[in-house]
């Protein structure tokens, strides 16, 4: 009886593991096609991998400033809930 449930919770889990890793899987594909190909043949497999959208990217994208500019706002964003959570949580609202 336990191999039969565990059937039937695999049955079950598998589908769902689709769905979670294919948004994945295809934002690497994607990434690996040249643009051309991705205009054509979005959601298809592809034998000419090019790193080049990656290329592109570190050239003309200032990085570096958006990791700055994420880093100020989740240190800022952390330290406010500290902040407000434990002042909350000293006078009793929780």
């Amino acid at each position: 009886m336990k191999k039969r449930k565990n059937f039937f919770i695999d049955l079950i889990m598998l589908p769902l593991c689709l769905i979670i890793v294919y948004p994945f899987f295809f934002i690497v594909s994607t990434s690996l096609k040249p643009p051309s190909e991705v205009a054509s043949n979005p959601f298809g497999l592809t034998l000419n991998l090019t790193l080049n959208n990656y290329l592109y990217v570190f050239e003309n994208v200032p990085i570096l400033r958006a990791f700055f500019n994420n880093v100020i706002i989740t240190t800022s964003s952390v330290a406010l809930i500290v902040i407000f959570g434990t002042r909350l949580y000293s006078i009793g609202i929780s």
